[in-house]
């Protein structure tokens, strides 16, 4: 009796033991190969320690609209060295949101410092020589401002145009898309803003953006599984090949300038109309994504992530940023109005939002916001996906 029992508990402890050691399908193996990752709601732009990382998930969780974080992760921490990649703070980062139920969206920062001493560049790439392209002398990087200009951030800004540093961006890329695009709990990724912030020749300039559309190129190329947002604000003169460009690569667009007072103002660089020119500003694109030719209203064609920065809370326009002239809402209204802006006339499926530790009057805000259950976002499929949205 006690050798028939023992030997049933062998049996089963085997039974379990072999489907504990199944392989665990892929998100492209479930979705039969096609499926594209489909996660859109409210994302929050966290640039916490991890304490308060848990502490706002932990405040967070039980907010069905609100999905998880975007966080920053810069070139030079990812690849310390040459061909040698660290996504060591992404699988701790991975970890955490997916304790809570949240999903993570990645941003690899080829822009601006990561600290004072640090480049978001890795050094081999800083070390690469100007560089002969199309017969022009192309400088490898762009100094994105200089002190007390008005311009918050300065730093290198990686140029694609430049091949090797064009070279460099896509092994990372491949090796992202390697460990990750397949992951269920990375929702997105999003690229830098293409404005320059520097003065160069229009030669410069478009050598510049062509990089920006090659890298998407290979970007599209190596995620095919996960969401791409190219953040777009500027040059407005390009605007048409780049969100062109995104749309042939099934990518989507947003950016960091969500200012509600900019959509109808005709001086506005990021307005609907800007003086009636042929070089319309960026918000004329997200009204062209969702409206047909005859004026009728459809569903979107690329999914659209629009982030709102701190000034986006406190000021109307970024001119009145820049000017530091603010439009004395209270937060709360102030949050109701960007998210009214976001959702109806950006037509929003993903919302990042810059807030900070438990003190910060803006996270208040936006949690009541999200909390009154008025809050959602575009969750239809974008046309450009075919269908194939997964959630």
């Amino acid at each position: 009796y006690k050798m028939k029992n023992y030997r049933k508990s062998i049996s089963l402890l085997t039974l379990i033991a072999a489907l504990l050691l199944q392989p665990t399908k892929s998100f492209a193996q479930a979705t039969g190969e096609t499926g594209m990752k489909w996660y859109p709601g409210h994302y929050i732009m966290n640039k916490l320690d991890d304490k308060q990382t848990n502490e706002l998930l932990t405040k967070f969780s039980d907010i069905t609209v609100f999905r998880g974080l975007q966080k920053e992760y810069f070139w030079s921490d990812l690849e310390p060295s040459k061909g040698v990649y660290d996504f060591s703070k992404i699988d701790q980062d991975l970890a955490t949101v997916k304790k809570y139920g949240k999903k993570l969206s990645i941003i690899v920062v080829y822009k601006y410092k990561a600290s004072p001493t640090q480049s978001s560049l890795p050094q081999y790439v800083l070390n690469f020589k100007p560089a002969l392209v199309g017969k022009l002398s192309v400088p490898a990087y762009f100094v994105q401002g200089k002190p007390n200009d008005g311009i918050w951030n300065v730093g290198d800004h990686a140029n694609f145009g430049h091949p090797q540093t064009l070279e460099a961006f896509t092994n990372i890329l491949n090796a992202l898309a390697k460990k990750y695009d397949n992951n269920p709990d990375i929702a997105f990724m999003q690229f830098s803003e293409t404005s320059i912030g520097a003065d160069v020749s229009q030669a410069i300039q478009d050598n510049f953006i062509n990089g920006i559309i090659a890298m998407d190129q290979r970007a599209s190329t190596a995620f095919t599984h996960t969401p791409l947002i190219q953040s777009i604000n500027f040059p407005r003169n390009r605007l048409a090949d780049l969100v062109g460009n995104v749309k042939n690569q099934k990518m989507g667009f947003g950016g960091p300038d969500t200012f509600w007072g900019s959509f109808n103002d005709p001086k506005n660089a990021l307005a609907f109309n800007y003086n009636n020119t042929p070089y319309r500003g960026i918000y004329w694109y997200n009204i062209a994504n969702y409206t047909n030719s005859d004026g009728s209203i459809r569903i979107n064609t690329l999914p659209i992530a629009m982030q709102v920065h701190t000034g986006g809370f406190i000021y109307d326009t970024r001119e009145h940023e820049l000017a530091e002239i603010k439009h004395n809402l209270p937060l709360n209204d102030s949050v109701k109005k960007v998210y009214d802006f976001s959702y109806n006339k950006l037509r929003s499926n993903f919302i990042v939002w810059q807030v900070f530790g438990s003190g910060d009057a803006n996270r208040k805000a936006l949690e009541a916001g999200l909390r009154s259950g008025t809050m959602r976002t575009r969750t239809a499929c974008p046309l450009v996906y075919d269908n194939t949205c997964v959630n």
